[in-house]
């Protein structure tokens, strides 16, 4: 059986680094997509969809990583710091926002 301090890291590293990325990828890919489509079926321009897709990703890591870390302070949630909470999904966000326009 693992110790329990090693249990506790690994929890902590859940809560404070791996649910606010995950969150924040899934969150940038769905947000970003819906707007790059309507620029696509609108411009038809493949670099005006390109522009949009990426507004569009940068502010939705800048909203996402302000809503984290503005959310909550993390000593009642043991979710960490709220600044490198909203760090890591507002990074990860635009990421995830972002990668949908990467060619294949």
């Amino acid at each position: 059986m693992p110790a329990a301090s090693s249990r506790d890291d690994r929890r902590r590293l859940g809560l404070q680094k791996v649910q606010p990325a995950l969150l924040g990828l899934m969150d940038g890919a769905v947000l970003t997509l819906a707007r790059i489509f309507a620029a696509a079926g609108l411009a038809a321009k493949t670099f005006s969809a390109f522009l949009v897709g990426l507004a569009a990703s940068l502010g939705a890591g800048i909203s996402m990583g302000l809503s984290e870390a503005l959310s909550d302070g993390g000593s009642v949630s043991g979710r960490g710091s709220p600044v490198r909470r909203g760090a890591i999904t507002g990074l990860v966000t635009a990421v995830g926002g972002g990668s949908p326009r990467c060619p294949s």
